[in-house]
Parts: structure tokens; C-alpha cells; sequence
């Protein structure tokens, strides 16, 4: 990543960069980031698979279905129970916390299997 900073990029692309960082590590990276993106105006695509994560850090989030486009929008328009059913097939409570929306996983939905 420091090579890619080193560049003056506009935009950065980053897949997963928080996997197999311990939870300290992976704060202080997205913070990093943040301050980036508000510090120098560099726009940030990352794709994080821990819902919270990109609801504490993302100003838009995508929601991607068996490869299709769901939902786009600020966390608080697409992380809503029923976007949550439709596209993960998991029912959630929602949190207002101090680090912003979070979401508490309740229940699966049971897998189906064609026999």
C-alpha cells in the first residue's frame, strides 16, 4: 500500500486489505484510511466482507448478490432487516451505536437443498 500512497493516486482499490489483521490492526488501518480520504480527497473502493466494519467506515456501501449489483447507498439506506434478508438470507437487529449503525446477526435462514 505504501507503494500505491507513494504515487499520488486519485483513487485506491483495495480487496480485503483487513484479512488476517487482528481487530487492533484492522482499526487502525481503516482509520488510516479514513483520514486519507479525508485528508487528501483520495476515493477508497474496498471490499470488506465484516458488515460492521464497512458501516463504521464507508460512506456508500454496495450490496452484491450471487454476483449482481443489490443495493447502493449510505450504510443507514442499505443495511436495513430486509435488504439484510434478501441479500445474505439472515434476519438482524440493528444498533444505534457511538461508532455509528451496527448490525447483530439473529438468525439464518435454513439452507435448502434440491434433493
Amino acid at each position: 500500500m505504501a507503494l500505491a500512497l507513494a504515487q499520488n493516486p486519485k483513487v485506491l482499490l483495495l480487496d480485503e486489505p483487513t484479512t488476517f489483521l487482528d481487530l487492533h490492526y484492522q482499526l487502525q488501518l481503516l482509520e488510516l484510511l479514513k483520514r486519507l480520504n479525508r485528508q487528501r480527497g483520495l476515493s477508497i473502493i474496498t471490499v470488506l466482507h465484516d458488515i460492521n466494519m464497512a458501516a463504521r467506515y464507508s460512506d456508500r456501501i454496495a450490496l452484491l448478490r450471487q454476483g449482481q449489483l443489490w443495493a447502493v447507498g449510505s450504510p443507514a439506506e442499505v443495511l436495513t432487516p430486509t435488504l439484510m434478508r434478501q441479500v445474505f438470507d439472515v434476519e438482524v437487529a440493528l444498533l444505534h451505536t457511538p461508532v455509528g449503525l451496527q448490525m447483530c446477526p439473529l438468525t439464518a435462514s435454513p439452507l435448502t437443498s434440491e434433493v
